[in-house]
């Protein structure tokens, strides 16, 4: 059983009663997120920041099908996962490592709730075009060691900027179904002819 957040049934559109500044924190929260500033044990400055802001979007995520759940399974997931390591007499714990798995999932709850409730405030398609432009901005900051940079480095936050961008084409879907099949060919043409897993 897989548990996704499915959109609402109704479009979401920026509120209509949110002030300019909480639009303005909006904004700087869904760059600070994107642009994943890592700290320490894989937790970053946004997702510091979407977890600052629990009591903001808690309301919001519940909105969302299986928004609740995932709510409830975060802190039942990471409490588990401590609990067992430490009762674990078979092989050695890092301690490390328990902190380091449990802030991450616990940094990408804080970071998709933060992002929800930016969408929220936003609408789809800014929020998009917000999350792309702070994921753009923090490359020179998470820099793959890779061979291949495009596939590695470069293609997620151009496609997320891309798809944001061509989805404020409200009329059709030809513009996102373009630059969607453009993106993959380029992804192919970078990677090589032996390079398509």
């Amino acid at each position: 059983m897989s548990v996704t957040l499915s959109p609402r049934l109704v479009p979401v559109t920026p509120a209509a009663r949110t002030s300019g500044l909480e639009r303005g924190l909006a904004v700087v929260v869904a760059l600070l997120i994107g642009a994943r500033l890592d700290i320490t044990h894989g937790m970053t400055v946004g997702a510091i920041v979407g977890l600052a802001l629990l009591p903001v979007w808690a309301r919001v995520v519940p909105s969302y099908r299986g928004g609740a759940l995932i709510l409830l399974l975060v802190p039942v997931a990471v409490s588990f996962g401590v609990t067992l390591s430490l009762l674990t007499t078979d092989h050695p714990v890092f301690h490390d490592e328990i902190l380091s798995r449990s802030a991450l999932l616990v940094g990408m709850a804080g970071s998709l709730g933060g992002l929800l409730w930016c969408r929220e405030l936003l609408g789809t398609q800014r929020m998009a075009i917000i999350f792309g432009v702070g994921m753009l901005l923090g490359l020179p900051l998470n820099i793959s060691s890779a061979e291949n940079q495009w596939r590695f480095t470069y293609s997620i936050p151009i496609t997320i900027l891309l798809l944001g961008l061509a989805s404020t084409a409200r009329r059709h879907i030809w513009p996102q179904l373009a630059v969607a099949v453009g993106l993959g060919e380029g992804v192919g043409l970078a990677a090589g002819p032996r390079d398509t897993t």
